[in-house]
């Protein structure tokens, strides 16, 4: 398509970060989101790192960690670090300052030392550096006035740069022992604390040295700041684990808990606080002996104005998304140990998860069910069961809940024998998959939600040992499976309705010709009419184009006359469909992937300056909002030709 066409749209709007192609070239008139009134819940979902879900946009305030990467320096604590006089230092076993240096020589029938004292605090954590010229002998050791070399030693000449922690007040610098002669020289002593202010509180096996936290501990010891998070808030806390060993670390706002995580990389983690006003960083109740660094703590001010942005397996193509409100009903749905266990082990592997994280669980064993019979007190009607499974040894994974089964194929991606309503398996890449089923009930209590190994398809004999990744289990009230959203910490979580209204104005929208152009997809095919519309606030006038079922249809008011529809059934209303609606006096079209489904040359158009907004919604955005996926939607300021409709469209 030529650019010269896109420059007859009023209104663009795409996602960041969409695949370059013809149409997507030029900038937008209107910039990405700038009119739109995105509303979601911003606590129930997460930035996938691995690009398959995102939210972009969203407004973050200032940084609210204290000396997040652990390099903040305190003031000078040595004098005469310079030797520029003999002064300062207390000298031991002959050492000497002169020439501008501190001189520690002798024969070896005597420890010599150069000591400054009341320099540490006991517990706080410093940064040493030293010029050091070595003559002969074995060196020289920093250290405390109890602990030999707690800071470190230098056998050779040059700078040096040490960290440790005090256990003493004293700073001490001597001679290493062993040997005879000596001669060695220092100069340009300093010595500063790491996190003077004490932001950091460390708990026991928790150190700050060379610019990084490290903990190294065989329990849930922390590291913490007060005051920096507030009950009720959502925040964006980022971090970078390094040197991984073992164990994992979790984070906590005030009462709420986030993820385990473990293996060297850098992680977002979103989490509401509650309670009260503590920031900490736990090792895993097993321990951990790992470093952190770059640790960032932001809250999310406004989720308004925050559309999602959803990307396919490769994470290249992506489209908004807008879903309805919905629930996860399972309590668990990363911490499978949680869950009841009949003849099967659960244990923490290190394997990429489908949004980026680095922790899954790993299932051995025949069956893992969660009870959810207790979540309410009449469940009747339609539930969809979803869960992320990638294949170890077991080809077939079976969900079954109310009496029904699906077998579904982890090798290659298809679905065996299915006695639920619906079914559904699809690629998350890196072989994950999400297996889903749907069932209607009239059941008043929920029966249990298993997941089951077997070696072959349509069988209830689970195999020996079958073994499966298995992350993200999700139970919610509708017909279909929605973006995951995590429940961690034994509490159910909801994600709320996302919607998009009220861009546009009269100046943008030429309200007596024009085009509205769409490229959509329904998240299903429900009856339910999901809509897209422009006009002036009210349901006089109105361009309304819809999917529901099979079938795109819609229509034209021209003060409360309709004046054009549209009903095309038969079309795959799920997977993306590029369709432009054009209106013009006596000359309206409806075309759908690149082919012109219907014309009519009879009927009048709007006035000038008549339209106005434009929805995700009917015209009064009381009901049929558009749930689904969003790759451009575009308002052309003229009727386009047929050939531009088809470059459009095809």
């Amino acid at each position: 398509m030529a650019d010269g066409l896109l420059n007859k749209a009023s209104i663009i709007l795409t996602p960041t970060g969409y695949k370059a192609g013809t149409l997507y070239n030029v900038a937008p008139v209107v910039e990405p989101y700038e009119d739109f009134d995105f509303s979601r819940a911003s606590v129930a979902s997460r930035v996938n790192s691995s690009g398959l879900v995102e939210m972009v946009g969203r407004t973050l305030g200032s940084e609210l960690v204290q000396n997040g990467d652990f390099s903040q320096l305190g003031s000078e604590l040595v004098t005469n670090g310079d030797f520029a006089t003999d002064s300062n230092w207390s000298k031991g076993g002959g050492a000497t300052i002169s020439g501008g240096t501190g001189n520690i020589i002798g024969d070896g029938s005597s420890f010599t030392s150069l000591t400054q004292a009341n320099v540490f605090t006991v517990g706080k954590s410093y940064k040493i550096t030293v010029d050091v010229t070595i003559n002969s002998g074995l060196g020289l050791k920093f250290q405390d006035g109890s602990t030999n070399e707690n800071f470190g030693f230098a056998t050779t000449s040059g700078s040096y740069t040490f960290y440790g922690t005090a256990n003493n007040s004293s700073f001490v610098i001597g001679r290493r022992t062993g040997g005879t002669a000596f001669n060695s020289t220092v100069d340009n002593v300093s010595v500063k604390q790491v996190d003077p202010n004490d932001y950091w509180t460390l708990g026991t096996g928790w150190s700050i040295e060379n610019g990084i936290a490290n903990v190294d501990t065989s329990s849930d010891n922390r590291i913490e700041q007060d005051g920096i998070v507030s009950d009720g808030n959502t925040y964006a806390i980022t971090f970078t684990i390094l040197n991984y060993n073992s164990g994992s670390i979790r984070l906590r706002l005030g009462n709420t808990y986030g993820e385990y995580t473990s293996g060297n990389g850098t992680y977002t983690q979103y989490i509401q606080c509650t309670t009260n006003d503590k920031f900490r960083i736990y090792a895993s109740s097993s321990g951990a002996d790992l470093s952190l660094d770059n640790v960032s703590v932001k809250e999310i001010i406004d989720t308004n104005n925050i559309p999602r942005i959803s990307y396919d397996s490769n994470g290249e193509n992506g489209h908004i998304l807008l879903e309805p409100t919905s629930t996860n009903l399972i309590t668990y749905s990363e911490d499978f140990n949680q869950w009841i266990l009949n003849n099967a082990t659960i244990t923490s592997t290190l394997q990429t998860a489908p949004d980026g994280s680095a922790y899954v669980d790993k299932y051995v064993g025949s069956t893992i069910s969660q009870d959810l019979r207790n979540t309410s007190a009449s469940v009747a009607g339609t539930f969809t069961y979803s869960v992320f499974v990638k294949y170890i040894n077991a080809p077939y994974i079976r969900l079954r809940a109310e009496s029904k089964s699906t077998w579904f194929n982890v090798q290659n991606g298809t679905i065996g024998t299915n006695n639920f309503d619906d079914a559904s398996i699809q690629s998350f890449g890196n072989g994950w998959y999400r297996i889903s089923v749907t069932n209607t009930t009239s059941a008043t209590t929920f029966n249990d939600f298993y997941i089951h190994p077997h070696s072959i398809n349509n069988t209830t004999v689970e195999q020996d040992g079958g073994s499966f990744y298995v992350w993200g289990a999700q139970v919610e009230a509708l017909s279909y499976a929605t973006s995951y959203i995590p429940t961690l910490t034994g509490s159910q979580e909801t994600r709320a309705t996302e919607t998009a209204t009220g861009a546009g104005s009269a100046d943008l929208i030429n309200s007596t010709e024009g085009v509205l152009y769409a490229e959509i997809a329904a998240l299903a095919e429900e009856s339910a009419s999901k809509r897209i519309t422009i006009s002036d606030g009210s349901l006089t006038n109105r361009i309304t184009l819809s999917v529901a079922g099979n079938i795109i249809s819609g229509f034209i008011n021209v003060n409360n006359v309709t004046q054009y529809t549209f009903f095309e059934s038969g079309q795959n209303i799920t997977s993306f469909n590029k369709i432009a609606v054009k209106y013009k006096a006596n000359d309206f079209a409806l075309w759908i992937n690149g082919v012109e489904y219907d014309v009519d040359t009879s009927g009048s158009t709007f006035s000038a300056n008549t339209l106005n907004v434009i929805n995700f919604a009917n015209a009064t955005i009381t009901d049929n909002d558009f749930y689904g996926k969003v790759k451009s939607l575009a308002v052309f300021n003229e009727a386009l030709s047929d050939d531009e409709l088809n470059n459009l469209t095809g």
